[in-house]
This record gives structure tokens, C-alpha cells and sequence, in this order.
């Protein structure tokens, strides 16, 4: 899940999304990380609409 959510930072919100990131890599653990996704997931829907950011969350619960 790690790779997945610095991945959507780096390639969809750029220099906006650098303090993300950050809250990204200060992640510990899953729980730390499922706690984020609410607020990536805002991130993406604002840079890219709300079906990108629908599209995305769904390609997590598919395995890597």
C-alpha cells in the first residue's frame, strides 16, 4: 500500500502533494496508512476529479 500511495502522490499531485507525502513516509504501519487514505483520496479527487479518485481507491483492493 506504501508503493501505491507515494506513487499516486509523485505521478498525480506533484509539488502539492509534498506534505503528503511526508505523512506518507512518517507511516509506520497499515493502520497508519488506512488512516491516510481519506485525506489522499480528497487530494486526488480535487487534482483530478472525483471518478479518478473513486477509480484509484478501488485499484487498492486488488492485489499488487
Amino acid at each position: 500500500m506504501y508503493e501505491r500511495m507515494s506513487e499516486a502522490v509523485r505521478t498525480h499531485l506533484g509539488l502539492r502533494g509534498y506534505f503528503l507525502q511526508l505523512k506518507v513516509e512518517r507511516c509506520t504501519d497499515a493502520d497508519g496508512l488506512q488512516a491516510l487514505l481519506p485525506e489522499l483520496r480528497v487530494a486526488l479527487a480535487k487534482a483530478k476529479g472525483e471518478s479518478f479518485a473513486a477509480d484509484w481507491e478501488r485499484t487498492l483492493e486488488q492485489p499488487a
